[in-house]
């Protein structure tokens, strides 16, 4: 199965087996709401200069993106944290597509508000090759606008299911970002943005491979700029 599947398949078997119909309507409609938003028309889009930042990996040793668009385009993923199902797929189907994205000159960061201590006992399992970095605070996801805080039905929905947002994050603002990846060229402009306000899906890495492939290309710029 593609992640896309796989992703289908976890979300049918939450409403199946763990969701209450009553809670499985609160999410439905929570998602909903936030897409009325305008959240994934409000973010940094293609064409827009990604900020330069410093974040520190789980094992606490700094990136900084400058550093990393000198040997070629970066890609960022920002995900929720390893407690989410969705994106512990996720970060799985991205290690596994690493070698492809490496072999096209790119670097990958995956992204996340939750404290690098619990990172790093997910990381074994679902992401042991790529560099998961700790945005404190949501701090860079902020400046991106795709961040959102969680309405209170369902923080009840997820303290039921022992998922404590205060605990894992460090902080009481329960706020997370949306799902969304950036693929930045090295001039730090984005060149292909996926933001989506429904936190059961996610860029599919074989897309990351193919915008990559259409970036070497000489009509990439226009390409690029049109996806």
């Amino acid at each position: 199965m593609n992640l896309s599947q796989q992703l289908a398949a976890r979300q049918e078997q939450l409403v199946r087996e763990v969701f209450s119909p009553a809670q499985a309507a609160t999410l439905q409609a929570d998602t909903a709401a936030l897409k009325q938003t305008g959240i994934e028309q409000q973010s940094l889009q293609v064409g827009d200069a990604m900020p330069n930042f410093v974040l520190p990996t789980i094992a606490a040793d700094p990136v900084e993106l400058q550093q990393l668009l000198a040997t070629g385009p970066v890609v960022i993923s920002f995900y929720r944290g390893s407690w989410c199902t969705f994106c512990s797929a996720e970060l799985k189907a991205l290690d596994m597509a690493l070698p492809a994205i490496a072999e096209l000159g790119a670097t990958l960061v995956s992204i996340s508000p939750e404290l690098p201590r619990r990172a790093r006992r997910a990381a074994l399992k679902t992401a042991p090759n790529h560099l998961l970095l700790h945005d404190r605070g949501n701090q860079l996801a902020e400046q991106l606008q795709i961040t959102f805080t969680m309405p209170e039905p369902v923080r009840e929905i997820y303290s039921d299911l022992g998922i404590d947002l205060v605990h894992f994050n460090g902080d009481d603002s329960h706020k997370l970002p949306v799902p969304a990846t950036f693929i930045v060229a090295q001039d730090q402009s984005i060149q292909f943005c996926f933001v989506n306000a429904d936190y059961t899906q996610r860029l599919d890495p074989v897309e990351i491979v193919t915008v990559l492939k259409r970036l070497q290309s000489p009509a990439s710029t226009s390409l690029a700029t049109a996806t």
